[in-house]
């Protein structure tokens, strides 16, 4: 199954793997698919417990990573550690309990695009195709993450000579990562079963044309019996697309919702921190949660 799948979409799924994110086995032997499930759920898990250690160290530590100084600094800063464990928590608690959901959209995926050998590999080395048809979610996925860099590299610069700032950035900022990237491996989901929505309504519509073109032009016996064997071939496509969206919302349903929560959050609370940064005089561009409200403007895309 996974040797029908284009490269391109394969090299994203390592990518989501590498971050705990994506424990549903592609191997077809039954044996081999048991053994990467479970190496892929020790991960995850792995992963999981790194962050709630680091989660309890800050709280452990307060005077090195939170703005005790005022007790509005500290709420601030406690509740955006917590929604961010909270939510990178849920993230992998449903990666691990969802990976069959998620193994099952893939295997109606594979459904929808059976290839022979040779056509496999000739798409293989087809990289420029590739990237024309997916190049919307590329685009997406590069241009928001080059623009997070860059507001980094502008953080890092103009930051306030502050130990204490530069520690909870170093702290909060993976946080923010998984669960940009969790955000990705979701519009990745959608956008997936997008293309094959519009390929499906590009069949229907040829099908249309020629429909009309040999009712005309050259009509042949058993002509309606073929139109009703096509239009039930699309009707079994749009069901099998129909089945990865019910996989998708079991598998992301959840993180979904807390995705979205820690956004708001996060921007509600950034943006009442900058007003009261702005009200006390501080430096604006030293403002270490400007720059947080200016992230979270990806996840709005």
């Amino acid at each position: 199954m996974f040797n029908r799948i284009p490269s391109v979409l394969r090299f994203y799924i390592r990518l989501f793997q590498f971050i705990g994110c994506f424990d549903a086995s592609l191997r077809t032997q039954s044996n081999e698919q048991k053994l990467a499930e479970h190496r892929l759920v020790t991960w995850t898990n792995l992963l999981l417990l790194v962050f709630s250690l680091t989660t309890v160290n800050t709280f452990f530590r307060p005077h090195a990573f939170l703005f005790i100084t005022e007790s509005f600094g500290y709420f601030v800063d406690a509740l955006k550690v917590c929604i961010a464990q909270l939510t990178v928590s849920i993230i992998y608690i449903e990666t691990v309990f969802r990976r069959c959901a998620l193994q099952r959209f893939w295997q109606k995926y594979a459904l929808l695009n059976q290839y022979t050998m040779e056509g496999a590999q000739s798409r293989e080395r087809n990289w420029p195709s590739q990237l024309r048809v997916h190049r919307r979610f590329l685009n997406m996925f590069w241009g928001v993450t080059v623009f997070d860099l860059i507001i980094q590299i502008v953080y890092l610069i103009f930051r306030q000579k502050n130990d204490h700032l530069l520690q909870f950035w170093a702290m909060f900022t993976p946080y923010t990562y998984i669960v940009h990237l969790r955000n990705m491996q979701i519009i990745f989901h959608i956008e997936i079963m997008r293309l094959e929505l519009e390929k499906l309504r590009n069949d229907i519509g040829l099908l249309a044309e020629y429909t009309c073109f040999a009712r005309r032009v050259v009509p042949f016996a058993g002509f309606e019996d073929f139109v009703r064997r096509k239009l039930a071939e699309k009707q079994l496509v749009f069901q099998h697309i129909h089945e990865m969206f019910n996989y998708f919302q079991q598998a992301f349903g959840v993180s979904s919702i807390a995705v979205l929560l820690m956004t708001y959050v996060r921007l509600v609370v950034d943006a009442y921190f900058m007003l009261y940064y702005q009200a006390k005089s501080w430096e604006f561009l030293g403002n270490t949660e400007i720059v947080y409200v200016l992230k979270t403007i990806d996840h709005f895309y």
